[in-house]
């Protein structure tokens, strides 16, 4: 019985062929499997036989095969079974057509491939207890993902990415195959299995090249193919249980044969040579470049590109991983913020706005905290005002930008919400948060009222319950600041809220609503209590973000402004851009829908077309929305008065108007604001009221609208109310020149009888608040003045009387009246007060008597002796000047050697005091000092100024009793108290429960000999870095105490000390004479510097690169030259001292060496220790703790803080303080913008001009910023003074500020100082000229007076004088930012040409070398002798005044 052959072993082919045994049969007995048996089977053999159709004859000849005609025929007649076919297949015929027809079935499921190599092993067999192990591993992490809900799942859920920790996984989803799918293990499949076919398509090509090496290689290769057989019956066996699995790999060999092109009639050869070159990477011979000739592109492979736009050009490239990471980043630091750590987290977003695309962190940022805020549950107060602060944090750092996109966002998705459907509780919890984080925004000072009221006016359009929980929502928060900040906006919401009310039936309406209703009307009265407004807490949380987010101002910030944009702005942006930000595009659609404004359409058709504004200039359009005419009648009347050209004409295009009678009253309101806004009176105002109130009804409108401005004056209740204008700079307040104008305009009235004085009879003439008292009194001076103006210049009693006592049958109006009138024309005490009785204080007052002998002329200071900080009591041991003999005296007094002082000498104290005494003495000035006194206050008055006064305790000595007050009357004021006259207090934590003696340097003179007398107080503590600080340390060492000296790591710094004489090169030079030596002050960049007349050189040195060099050269010689001579190099003990800045930048606060002993010798031999470090509190047990941890203990503390920089007195009315060009935080919004654009284009000519000071360090913003004892840190306004002395835009020449100028020669700065201020405040200066541009003359504002000698009009201009001020002020910020020049003027080399200036301004002479330019260059130094007798040398240039 014949075996079967499938499982036995196979005889060789050749020897079947010689038996006559065809396809492996034996004995005819059909093998078992022959033919195709299933549809697997069927569709190789298909396959196959089209193959071998023509391959067997051309492959046997490419192998040097000899087939037989018989055997060819056999070949081509014979059918072809499946098992015939591969045993005739030609031996060099790889077995790469198999698996090109056959699709590659899953790594998991193939059973291992056969190939030439040696198998492996296979693999060692696990015993049951690691099985065990591992299904218990594997059941333990299906749990794990089951509760954390990743199971099954591609990527990690949601909430992982909200809580941040989606980074926890980070990397283990490519471990554990967490994202990985099918497709992507279907493509897997598909790149091995071409990979495979490329290599196999190369081996055959490597066997048709080389027949002998594929000879070998027939036999195994005819076994593989058996063996494949084999393999396939097996596989036929399992494919009759997947037929669906089949299906899908027969459509894939159909796309791969047409991904190939592979015909049904191509043999394998055909495939190899025409799809090789797409299969194969052939490699080409590379043709070697030249390096020195351009590379040349053929033309054939030259391809026109499509024209790409450059909005489209390099695009970020960020994929959505970097994306995905970003956000995961931001995520994490949203979770951790707090209150504690924002200032931490927001130093983490600079980074990564750093470290990305600015607007990759914005919106991703953005998108976070919407989604966050918009929760559809109710948010807790304290969370939202953490987000909005984090906001305006960002917004306050990053920039602008930023902040505009935050507010587009959260306005996109309320304006989203709101129209969904309010109804829903989910939506209006949503749109409760958003608008209380837009509240808090406002709060935080991100956006501006404005947007907030257009949010109002929305929700005041219906009265629904999401409308009014959304506008109690802004009351609660915000009410009291929208009060504040625009209350003529809340009195228009008052009255929208009344049409309101009126339209839907206060019947109908709601609690709740009504509840609404009356809290808007109680914000509106200020009458709405704090617990109402706000808890507690939010109020906590609120106030410590404002002060977290206050801190950040000593950062260089990017946004110090809110946002003024309004709801329109925000929803109109495609139409017309968004203007609030910088190089965004901007159309004003409202200018270009046309040139006319039109009116009410009631107005309108009562007008029959005559009302016709269509024309009027453009710029008058923007002027009425530059002075808030918010109405369309208020605009009208505005453009008819504007565009009229007499009063006359005025009035006849007002009543061509046909305004309703309501709207009539209208005109008084529009022409009071227009009056008060102009810079000077104007009297064409006053003309047309005088002709409107020809009109019963309009004059009882003008009445009116008085008093309601008494009422904004604070007159009637305790609080000032706010009337509808609004037109005034913030809040209502009136300004002092408003004040005066309308003043004036109510007195003209009144004189020529449009209005009675009975317009006064709603005021309490007794008791009224100074800003009234000021006005009443104008408004009387001008009425008496008005009634006496005739042609035959006659008085007119009768006239007058009759004004006067038409309102004496009003109860006690008459009394009051005559009350008044007493006080107003009492006579005055003094024509002259001088604050101060010191250096400058003792000059000014010996020239202004020297000039006016008869002058009633008052000095009050607070010491009990002449001198000021050189008084008696304020002297200390080793106090001595910084300068030597003969530069520090009056140029009418030189210092005799009586004194005991040699020439070159430092003066003691002692001498210094026993100086001024005897200077006062000689020209009797002591009888005109009131010692023991101090100014306390100084209000304004129409014609000078009213002191009030309070007994001073002088250094523990008392004279009189404390807070005895009494007042004063001048007629002008100076104030010489300098600034050194108070010392900051002593402002560290914990100094309360610090028990050693601990002294402020203000008390220093009388509390040092308790210290350094006391046996028991062996270590002394020293804070400061100036030159008191150096004195107290001297004063402590030469005593045997050992000192701690302490100076701050983050203030300024240890000042330069030099000695009194330094060498340059071979020349020994006296420091102080070369800051007066003309060509050397050329090095020093100053605005007014070419007021010397050299200014050529000036702009060589500054102007040009080499000479900045040379500046520069000589600089750094300066300061190498100081330090090294001073000493303070020579060990490194005394390194500590060096200044942090190149001697360039410093002012005034640079110091002479003036001790007996080296104070650096006590540093070197450790008597002296220096730390750099910052204070963080005083504890108890006498320790100090420093920021670092570390902390000392000593036995008394001794604190040089520094001086009190803004002046001691209170100046009223407080609206003035921006005239007058005081350091103030009561800056209008106004002002602060009008100032901000000053020194913005100050700014630019400094650099311009002086290109170093753009470079130079800035150290200004702490310097501005002052905090007092338990009250909260306040940044306040630098001094702004014309020339360094008087008021910028003050019309009133009556004040003046001398000594607020920080410079060496403070003796000769004193007298020409004090002869520039009698000129000034007499009206007797020259020409004057701009400080940028001498050769451009000003014309300074001032008073003419009448006949009577009282003000009548004020002439000239302020802009040009308030722009030298501010670059003056600006020129010092960057000049001296180590110095004092952000706060005050302080130059060093720039003191000759300061003088230049003044004594320009009188018409004298500036040079005083004689011989001309020559004697300039080359003469010398300046001293006190070429500034004696300028008193007597102006006289004679005025000898027709005297």
């Amino acid at each position: 019985m014949p075996q079967p052959t499938h499982n036995t072993a196979k005889l060789p082919q050749l020897l079947l062929q010689e038996l006559g045994i065809s396809g492996g049969d034996y004995g005819g007995i059909p093998k078992k499997g022959r033919g195709p048996t299933n549809r697997k089977e069927q569709r190789k053999a298909a396959r196959v036989q089209k193959k071998s159709a023509h391959a067997p004859v051309r492959h046997a000849q490419q192998l040097g095969r000899r087939l037989s005609r018989q055997d060819e025929n056999e070949l081509s007649d014979a059918p072809i079974a499946v098992e015939e076919t591969k045993v005739k297949k030609p031996a060099m015929q790889p077995k790469a057509p198999k698996s090109i027809l056959k699709k590659s079935k899953p790594l998991e499921r193939r059973p291992q491939a056969k190939s030439l190599s040696p198998s492996p092993p296979p693999p060692k067999k696990l015993s049951r207890g690691i099985q065990d192990k591992l299904a218990a591993d594997d059941a333990e992490i299906a749990a794990l993902e089951k509760a954390l809900g990743v199971k099954g799942k591609k990527k990690l859920p949601k909430s992982f990415e909200d809580d941040g920790l989606d980074t926890l996984l980070e990397g283990i989803d490519d471990a554990v195959g967490l994202n990985e799918g099918l497709g992507k293990r279907k493509r897997s499949e598909e790149d091995e299995w071409l990979k495979r076919k490329r290599q196999k398509v190369q081996e055959g090509k490597s066997n048709i090249e080389n027949p002998s090496s594929s000879a070998s290689l027939q036999d195994e290769d005819e076994d593989s193919v058996v063996g494949g057989a084999d393999e396939d019956d097996e596989d036929g066996e399992e494919d009759n249980e997947k037929d669906n699995e089949e299906d899908d790999e027969e459509d894939d060999e159909e796309v791969l044969q047409g991904q190939f092109d592979i015909d049904e009639d191509d043999n394998f050869e055909s495939f190899g040579e025409e799809d090789e070159p797409s299969l194969l990477m052939k490699t080409t011979k590379r043709k070697r470049e030249n390096p020195y000739v351009a590379p040349l592109i053929s033309p054939a492979n030259t391809e026109t590109g499509k024209y790409v736009p450059p909005s489209l050009r390099n695009r970020d490239t960020a994929g959505p991983e970097d994306l995905s990471q970003l956000r995961r980043q931001i995520q994490g630091l949203l979770n951790r913020l707090s209150e504690v750590n924002l200032v931490s987290i927001l130093g983490e977003m600079e980074m990564i706005y750093r470290d990305h695309p600015r607007q990759h962190v914005t919106t991703t940022l953005l998108d976070l905290l919407v989604g966050l805020l918009s929760d559809p549950t109710t948010l807790q107060d304290t969370f939202i005002i953490l987000h909005a602060g984090f906001i305006a944090a960002i917004y306050k750092t990053v920039g602008m930008d930023v902040g505009a996109q935050a507010i587009q966002r959260i306005d996109e998705e309320f304006n989203q919400n709101y129209h969904l459907g309010t109804d829903e509780d989910r939506t209006g919890k949503k749109l409760t948060n958003l608008i209380s984080l837009l509240a808090e925004l406002y709060n935080f000072q991100v956006i501006g009222s404005n947007l907030i009221y257009d949010f109002v006016r929305l929700f005041l359009d219906e009265f629904s319950e999401t409308n009014t929980e959304l506008l109690l929502k802004i009351i609660r928060n915000s009410g009291h600041q929208l009060r504040q900040d625009d209350p003529s906006s809340l009195k228009e919401i008052m009255l929208m809220l009344q049409a309101a009310v009126a339209n839907s039936g206060e019947e109908k309406l709601s609690v709740r609503t009504k509840f609404m209703i009356e809290t808007i009307k109680n914000l509106k009265n200020n009458r709405m209590k704090t617990g109402v407004a706000a808890s507690t807490i939010t109020s906590e949380h609120t106030t410590r973000m404002k002060k977290t987010l206050g801190s950040l101002n000593q950062r260089n910030i990017r946004a110090s402004e809110p946002l003024r944009i309004g709801l329109k702005d925000l929803r109109q942006t495609d139409k017309r851009g968004k203007w609030w930000l910088v190089g965004a595009s901007y159309k004003d659609v409202d200018a270009d829908d046309g040139q006319r404004i039109e009116l009410p359409s009631a107005v309108r058709d009562k007008n029959n077309g005559e009302v016709d504004v269509y024309g009027v200039a453009p710029d008058l359009i923007q002027l009425a929305k530059e002075q808030r005419m918010n109405t369309d009648v208020r605009r009208s009347i505005f453009i008819a008065v504007m565009s009229a050209t007499d009063y006359n004409d005025a009035y006849v295009r007002l009543m061509k108007l046909r305004l309703k009678r309501s709207q009539e009253l209208e005109i008084a309101k529009v022409l009071i604001h227009c009056a008060g806004a102009e810079t000077a009176y104007n009297p064409f105002y006053a003309l047309l009221s005088r002709r409107v109130c020809s009109d019963k009804k309009l004059k009882m409108s003008f009445q009116f609208s008085l008093w309601d401005l008494f009422k904004r004056m604070g007159e009637g209740e305790d609080d000032p109310k706010e009337d509808d204008e609004g037109d005034e700079d913030d809040g209502g307040k009136l300004g002092l020149r408003s004040l005066v104008n309308v003043a004036r305009l109510f007195g003209v009235l009144i004189a020529e009888g449009g209005l009675g004085l009975d317009v006064l009879k709603n005021l309490n003439l007794v008791y009224l608040h100074p800003r009234t008292r000021t006005f009443v009194e104008i408004l009387l001076i001008t009425t008496i003045l008005h009634s006496q103006q005739s042609s035959d210049k006659s008085r007119n009693e009768k006239f007058l009387l009759d004004i006067f006592l038409k309102p004496k049958e009003i109860p006690g109006m008459a009394s009051g009246l005559r009350y008044f009138l007493k006080q107003v024309t009492m006579e005055l005490d003094y024509d002259v007060v001088i604050v101060g009785a010191g250096l400058q204080g003792l000059a000014a007052a010996r020239i202004f008597l020297e000039l006016e002998p008869e002058l009633k002329l008052l000095i009050i200071d607070s010491n009990l002796s002449v001198g000021g900080v050189w008084a008696k009591e304020n002297l200390y041991p080793g106090l001595m000047t910084n300068n030597l003999r003969g530069t520090f005296e009056y140029t009418d007094f030189p210092m005799d050697d009586a004194l005991g002082v040699k020439n070159q000498e430092h003066i003691p104290g002692e001498v210094i005091y026993e100086y001024f005494c005897r200077y006062a003495e000689k020209h009797d000035l002591a009888r005109r000092i009131e010692f023991g006194h101090k100014v306390v206050v100084a209000e304004k008055l129409p014609t000078g100024w009213k002191l009030e006064l309070e007994t001073a305790w002088s250094k523990g000595k008392s004279v009189g009793p404390r807070s005895a007050q009494r007042s004063i009357v001048c007629s002008k004021l100076i104030v010489a108290a300098g600034l050194t006259s108070a010392a900051v207090p002593i402002n560290i934590k914990g100094s309360e429960k610090f028990t050693a003696p601990t002294v402020n340097f203000g008390d220093y003179p009388r509390q040092a000999p308790q210290i350094y007398e006391d046996k028991s107080i062996g270590h002394v503590t020293v804070l400061g870095g100036g030159k008191a600080a150096y004195d107290i340390v001297y004063l402590m060492a030469t005593h045997g105490k050992r000192v701690t000296w302490i100076i701050r790591a983050s203030g300024y710094g240890p000042t330069y000390m030099a000695p009194a004489h330094i060498r340059i090169g071979p020349f020994r030079c006296w420091l102080e004479k070369l800051t007066t030596t003309r060509p050397l002050t050329w090095l020093s960049p100053c605005v007014w510097g070419d007021a010397d007349g050299f200014g050529y050189f000036r702009s060589l040195l500054h102007g040009t690169s080499w000479g900045r060099w040379f500046v520069d050269t000589f600089w750094a010689k300066m300061a190498s030259d100081t330090l090294e001579q001073s000493g303070i190099l020579k060990s490194e003990a005394t390194k500590n001292l060096v200044p942090d800045q190149s001697l360039f930048w410093y002012g005034v606060s640079l110091a002479i060496l003036n001790y007996p002993k080296d104070i650096y010798e006590f540093v070197r031999e450790n008597q002296v220790e220096v730390i750099r470090k910052d204070i963080k509190s005083l504890e108890a047990e006498n320790i100090v703790r420093f920021e670092d941890g570390t902390a000392v203990q000593t036995d008394a503390f001794v604190a040089s803080m520094g001086w009190k920089w803004r002046p001691s007195i209170e100046f009223r009315p407080k609206e003035m303080h921006a005239d007058l060009g005081l350091p103030s935080t009561e800056y209008t919004k106004t002002q602060k913008e009008m100032w901000h654009k000053l020194d913005a284009r100050a700014d630019v000519e400094i650099f311009e001009r002086f290109p170093k000071l753009a470079t130079g360090p800035e150290k200004d913003q702490e310097s501005l910023a002052e905090q007092e004892k338990g009250k909260m840190r306040q940044v306040y306004s630098p001094w702004r003074l014309w020339r360094g002395m008087v008021p910028p835009s003050l019309p009133t020449r009556d004040i003046v500020f001398l000594g607020v100028v920080a410079q060496l020669q403070g003796a000769v700065r004193s007298e020409i100082s004090s002869l520039w201020a009698y000129a000034y405040m007499n009206d007797k200066l020259g020409s004057v000229s701009s400080i940028s541009k001498p050769s451009t003359q000003l014309h300074l504002e001032r008073t003419v007076p009448d006949e009577d000698g009282v003000a009548s009009e004020q002439i000239g201009r302020t802009e040009d004088v308030m722009y030298d001020a501010a670059l003056l002020q600006r020129w010092g910020k960057w000049r001296t930012p180590y110095g004092f020049g952000a706060r005050h003027p302080d130059f060093v080399f720039d003191g000759i040409a300061y003088f230049d200036m003044l004594l320009q301004d009188l018409g004298l002479r500036s040079w005083r070398k004689g011989w001309g330019w020559l004697g300039e260059v080359f003469g010398g130094s300046y001293g006190q002798a070429d500034y004696r007798g300028l008193v007597e040398e102006w006289k004679e240039s005025r000898k027709n005044d005297y």
